[in-house]
């Protein structure tokens, strides 16, 4: 029943949840997730504060049961309750001190709002009864560097480095490293590291056989190139960095990369470019707060004070959203003038387009996987590496435009192998 009102639920179908779920608590008022179900049914209705109240008695009911816990402290995360999300959490770890889960979601809280010294103590079990578990000893190792306590701080990244060459370990360990400019040296070998791994594992890439997890380390290069930039830059070499940082932002579109791209072209001197890119960075996220910040204070540079509360007041002005839609969408003058429209899927390297494959869409644009290998797509490369990256794109043809045809990347971020390569 409990489950049958979880699906009506999801069908907007209130009133069948509601009385599947009297029925189910007649049968037994103490059923495992009876209030966690009536919470949801409270949020559909717009109720917010019965569904914490819902929630907090699934967790009274049964204060073992960790998923409780986790719904009302992820609810109460996103209505921006974060103290009382991570007292929750807190509150699961009083009852099973050893949990990784409840520990993980209490430190990222506590390092969000900088309670670093805290964040020790309840790692300290979790980490002795499962110390191969590396993410729980990342958290560990930025809260030492964050507060302070450098040399621990490096001492457990470099403990974690001897145990494991996962480069996203590395590389979240480097930017950590890089971002609170404690020991960039350190920092640079270890993206390095991370980028060289990450890029031969790529290079296995072919569009005759791969799965999501091919997929997957496109997305992981956007955030390993963004962080051997953001090395370079923390060292001052500008060159390297707006190479890393312009291919990461080309290939993923991320809010904190543009930040980084745009903090390099002001320190060369490129303003103008600089203030494009942090306001990329807000078309792509306008909580991004780095972005924000610079805006404010070139603004305040450079708007007189009579024109400054009007600026603050109306916002600032925006990359449009479709600028970044653009950023990914190419001509490709050689196909006739048709209608239609396709997906394909790309195979991209250092050397240009290796192969191409029709997915699905018009029949009359199958023919057009030739011409797609042979386009260009004005994509670079920050480094001579072996990878090859797959990306999934539309091609969108009118007989009203001129060039008729046009290929518009997806972000990484969106794409799955959902469907089969014809």
């Amino acid at each position: 029943m409990i489950y049958s009102a979880f699906e009506a639920v999801q069908r907007r179908d209130l009133g069948t949840a509601r009385d599947l779920l009297r029925q189910a608590e007649i049968l037994n008022p103490k059923q495992p997730k009876l209030w966690a179900c009536r919470a949801f049914v409270d949020i559909a209705s717009q109720n917010n504060e019965q569904a914490i109240d819902d929630f907090r008695e699934e967790v009274k009911q049964h204060p073992d049961e960790m998923p409780a816990y986790q719904s009302l402290a992820e609810f109460l995360a996103h209505l921006g309750q974060s103290d009382n999300a991570l007292a929750v959490w807190l509150s699961a770890l009083a009852r099973k001190p050893d949990d990784e889960t409840a520990a993980a979601q209490a430190a990222n809280l506590m390092l969000a709002t900088r309670r670093y010294s805290e964040v020790p103590p309840i790692l300290e079990k979790p980490i002795a009864a499962a110390p191969d578990k590396y993410s729980l000893r990342i958290l560990l190792a930025q809260a030492l560097l964050r507060n302070g306590q450098k040399d621990q701080g490096i001492e457990e990244v470099r403990k974690i480095t001897k145990a494991t060459s996962d480069p996203n370990i590395l590389n979240d360990l480097a930017y950590t490293l890089s971002d609170g400019d404690i020991d960039n040296g350190l920092a640079q070998s270890l993206a390095k590291s991370s980028v060289r791994v990450t890029e031969q594992e790529c290079a296995k890439a072919s569009l005759a056989s791969f799965d999501n997890r091919d997929l997957a380390r496109v997305n992981e290069l956007v955030a390993i190139w963004d962080t051997l930039g953001w090395v370079y830059f923390k060292r001052d070499d500008l060159a390297n960095a707006e190479k890393y940082l312009q291919a990461s932002w080309q290939l993923g579109e991320v809010a904190d990369v543009a930040d980084h791209l745009g903090r390099v072209y002001d320190k060369q001197g490129k303003h103008d470019a600089a203030m494009h890119m942090w306001r990329l960075a807000l078309a792509v996220d306008r909580n991004q707060k780095d972005a924000q910040e610079r805006l404010q204070k070139v603004d305040a540079q450079r708007i007189p004070p009579s024109r400054a509360k009007v600026s603050a007041r109306n916002g600032y002005p925006d990359a449009p959203p479709e600028e970044l839609g653009k950023l990914r969408t190419f001509a490709i003058p050689e196909l006739p003038k048709q209608s239609g429209s396709a997906e394909f899927y790309l195979l991209l390297s250092a050397q240009g387009i290796d192969d191409a494959q029709f997915i699905s869409g018009s029949d009359s644009l199958k023919s057009a996987q030739h011409v797609m290998q042979t386009a260009n797509y004005n994509y670079t490369f920050p480094d001579s590496g072996p990878e090859k990256i797959i990306r999934r794109g539309i091609l969108s043809c009118s007989e009203l435009t001129t060039p008729s045809c046009q290929f518009t990347f997806l972000l990484p971020s969106a794409v799955r192998k959902d469907v089969k390569v014809n």
